[in-house]
Protein backbone atom coordinates (compact mmCIF):
# COMPACT_ATOMS: atom_id res chain seq x y z
CA UNK A 1 0.00 0.00 0.00
CA UNK A 2 1.17 3.21 -1.11
CA UNK A 3 1.34 6.01 1.26
CA UNK A 4 0.93 9.83 0.67
CA UNK A 5 2.10 10.82 3.89
CA UNK A 6 5.70 12.82 4.15
CA UNK A 7 8.64 11.07 3.24
CA UNK A 8 10.05 12.79 6.60
CA UNK A 9 7.45 11.28 8.72
CA UNK A 10 8.56 9.22 11.49
CA UNK A 11 8.62 5.46 10.12
CA UNK A 12 6.82 4.61 13.93
CA UNK A 13 4.09 7.30 13.22
CA UNK A 14 3.57 6.54 9.30
CA UNK A 15 2.79 2.80 10.75
CA UNK A 16 -0.06 3.69 13.09
CA UNK A 17 -1.72 6.09 10.96
CA UNK A 18 -1.32 3.50 7.96
CA UNK A 19 -2.72 0.60 10.08
CA UNK A 20 -5.77 3.58 11.01
CA UNK A 21 -6.08 4.14 7.46
CA UNK A 22 -6.35 0.32 6.79
CA UNK A 23 -9.11 0.02 9.76
CA UNK A 24 -11.35 1.40 8.32
CA UNK A 25 -13.39 2.46 11.01
CA UNK A 26 -15.60 5.34 11.57
CA UNK A 27 -13.48 7.91 13.67
CA UNK A 28 -14.01 8.84 17.26
CA UNK A 29 -16.02 11.32 17.25
CA UNK A 30 -19.15 9.60 14.64
CA UNK A 31 -19.93 7.45 17.42
CA UNK A 32 -20.70 7.61 21.29
CA UNK A 33 -17.97 7.90 23.70
CA UNK A 34 -18.87 4.43 24.49
CA UNK A 35 -17.95 3.29 21.23
CA UNK A 36 -15.39 5.28 21.15
CA UNK A 37 -13.68 3.73 24.36
CA UNK A 38 -14.28 0.21 22.98
CA UNK A 39 -12.48 0.98 19.87
CA UNK A 40 -9.68 2.25 21.66
CA UNK A 41 -9.38 -0.51 23.83
CA UNK A 42 -9.16 -2.90 21.12
CA UNK A 43 -7.29 -1.23 19.08
CA UNK A 44 -3.84 -0.06 21.24
CA UNK A 45 -2.26 -3.66 22.29
CA UNK A 46 -1.56 -3.84 18.58
CA UNK A 47 0.29 -0.64 18.66
CA UNK A 48 1.74 -0.49 22.09
CA UNK A 49 4.03 -4.31 21.85
CA UNK A 50 5.54 -5.17 24.59
CA UNK A 51 5.86 -3.52 28.12
CA UNK A 52 9.35 -2.54 28.98
CA UNK A 53 10.61 -4.14 32.42
CA UNK A 54 10.61 -1.60 35.22
CA UNK A 55 12.18 -2.07 38.45
CA UNK A 56 9.11 -1.46 40.69
CA UNK A 57 5.74 -1.01 40.09
CA UNK A 58 2.93 0.35 43.33
CA UNK A 59 -0.25 0.60 42.40
CA UNK A 60 -1.77 3.24 44.55
CA UNK A 61 -5.49 5.17 45.08
CA UNK A 62 -6.19 8.55 46.52
CA UNK A 63 -9.45 10.75 46.53
CA UNK A 64 -9.91 12.60 43.58
CA UNK A 65 -12.59 15.40 43.39
CA UNK A 66 -15.01 12.76 41.61
CA UNK A 67 -14.09 9.72 43.53
CA UNK A 68 -11.17 7.45 44.06
CA UNK A 69 -8.18 7.75 41.43
CA UNK A 70 -6.20 4.97 40.54
CA UNK A 71 -2.29 5.70 39.97
CA UNK A 72 0.69 3.59 39.64
CA UNK A 73 4.46 4.16 40.51
CA UNK A 74 6.85 3.24 38.24
CA UNK A 75 10.85 2.75 39.01
CA UNK A 76 13.25 2.06 36.84
CA UNK A 77 15.55 -0.21 36.61
CA UNK A 78 18.27 0.51 38.93
CA UNK A 79 16.69 3.63 40.33
CA UNK A 80 17.40 5.05 43.81
CA UNK A 81 14.69 4.26 46.42
CA UNK A 82 13.92 7.68 47.28
CA UNK A 83 14.38 11.16 46.73
CA UNK A 84 14.41 10.56 43.01
CA UNK A 85 13.55 12.63 40.11
CA UNK A 86 10.14 12.23 38.78
CA UNK A 87 7.71 12.18 35.76
CA UNK A 88 3.86 13.08 36.35
CA UNK A 89 2.39 11.93 32.88
CA UNK A 90 -1.62 12.28 32.94
CA UNK A 91 -2.95 10.62 29.62
CA UNK A 92 -5.72 12.85 28.28
CA UNK A 93 -7.05 11.46 25.59
CA UNK A 94 -9.86 14.05 25.58
CA UNK A 95 -10.77 13.14 29.19
CA UNK A 96 -12.59 10.90 27.59
CA UNK A 97 -11.31 7.72 26.01
CA UNK A 98 -7.85 5.77 27.61
CA UNK A 99 -7.09 4.81 30.91
CA UNK A 100 -4.49 3.47 33.29
CA UNK A 101 -4.26 0.51 31.20
CA UNK A 102 -4.58 1.84 27.97
CA UNK A 103 -1.24 4.15 28.72
CA UNK A 104 0.66 1.44 30.90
Amino acid sequence: MTTLLSPLLDPEARHVLDLDRQAAAPPFEAGTPEEARRAYEQGFPALQGEREPVGSLTERTITGPGGPLTLRIYRGQGAVGAAAPALLYLHGGGWVIGNLESHD
